[in-house]
């Protein structure tokens, strides 16, 4: 909660469309250099990782690559990253719709493409629940790294493009 309000706070005064490279940055660093990875786990913690969530998730919508990174490091078993990815990107848009909710933001006008996000994550868990059981955890383990490195490189290339192309 403690990221929600600051990053509440802040949501009037930062220039949104740039958080995306700062998610993407940090993600590239988390996942790749082994030095940037040893500094940061001593800060790295789950309320560290609630609180950037939470903050930035009032910006871009969800930061969930962040908690995967994470999740990935602490756990081998590949349903308990799954389901705890699940709580916490709950608790983060629980969160979220109470800071909207008190900016004044109407979801009524939006009902549908809220009923299609609901459906399409409903479809995405339930199929992911089905192909983590059978997909080989080693398997996973080399390939995660190259499908978040691949979603930060698209969240730099956008802002890169709307910036300087």
């Amino acid at each position: 909660m403690t990221g929600l309000l600051i990053f509440g706070v802040l949501v009037r005064f930062i220039h949104l469309e740039l958080i995306p490279l700062f998610i993407g940055i940090y993600i590239l660093l988390i996942t790749w250099p082994s030095t940037f990875n040893r500094v940061i786990r001593r800060f790295e913690s789950f309320f560290l990782v609630g609180f950037a969530q939470t903050g930035l998730g009032v910006f871009v919508g969800t930061p969930g690559p962040l908690n995967i990174a994470m999740l990935n490091k602490y756990y081998d078993d590949n349903n308990v990253v799954v389901t705890t990815g699940a709580l916490m990107m709950t608790v983060v848009h629980t969160a979220k719709l109470l800071v909207y909710v008190a900016m004044g933001f109407v979801f009524a006008d939006y009902w549908q493409l809220l009923v299609m996000m609901v459906i399409m994550a409903t479809v995405g868990s339930w199929l992911g629940t089905r192909l983590c059981h059978k997909i080989r955890l080693d398997w996973l383990e080399k390939i995660l790294p190259y499908l978040i490195t691949l979603i930060a490189l698209k969240l730099i290339v956008d802002i890169a493009r709307r910036y300087f192309f």
